[in-house]
């Protein structure tokens, strides 16, 4: 059974995973505040974004203009969570356009790439924490609640007028990229997931 709190969550992706809805009108403003990052790249290659300059590494100072930290960017199974959710949006976005208005599937699917591929780290390191937090039992419940969820939202948009969808369906790649989908514009999430050590 799913935690009480995952579900909250879940339920709370559902609202906001009305997300989905967000993707029908533009980001809604959110206040702002610069916010000072550090990309760091080790002598590997492999570059990962902190509050703080990282030992080993070549950091260079980043500031963003972000909003605040959402509730529980900073905890890792919350973070991870988060990132599954955009993960599933992104992908069943870009299925319904392409069965539903296959005039936008070109630009929809690479879209759909970009993001898997720009996100792919997180993407990795979110299915480390979610194993090493939730049980079978519990990660089954995630993926039933998401797909629920998703299918709820996407009929209610399949009802709608062609020229709604399709309007939506151009919009999405522009969404995939926006604050609310976007987890590099969310640093506290990102450090979370990059710095989640497993539980001893």
């Amino acid at each position: 059974m799913i935690s009480r709190e995952a579900r909250h969550r879940i339920r709370r992706a559902a609202s906001a995973g009305a997300s989905i809805l967000v993707l029908l009108a533009a980001v809604s403003p959110f206040p702002c505040a610069a916010q000072k990052i550090y990309k760091n790249v080790a002598p590997d290659g492999t570059v990962s974004y902190t509050d703080t300059p990282q030992q080993n590494s070549t950091s260079e100072t980043v500031t963003t203009i972000a909003p605040p930290p959402s509730e529980g960017e900073h905890e890792p199974l919350k973070a991870a969570i988060t990132v599954y959710e955009w993960e599933i949006l992104v992908d069943a976005v870009s299925r319904f356009c392409q069965t539903q208005v296959p005039s936008t599937a070109t630009a929809v699917l690479a879209a759909k790439s970009e993001w898997m591929e720009r996100n792919a780290d997180l993407r990795a390191r979110k299915i480390t924490v979610l194993h090493q937090l939730l049980t079978n039992e519990q990660l089954v419940g995630l993926a039933t609640q998401a797909t629920q969820t998703n299918v709820s939202i996407l009929r209610r948009i399949e009802a709608a007028p062609l020229a709604e969808k399709t309007k939506w369906c151009q919009s999405a790649p522009r969404q995939f990229a926006a604050y609310g989908l976007d987890p590099m514009s969310h640093p506290v999430l990102v450090a979370t997931l990059q710095n989640f050590k497993t539980p001893r």
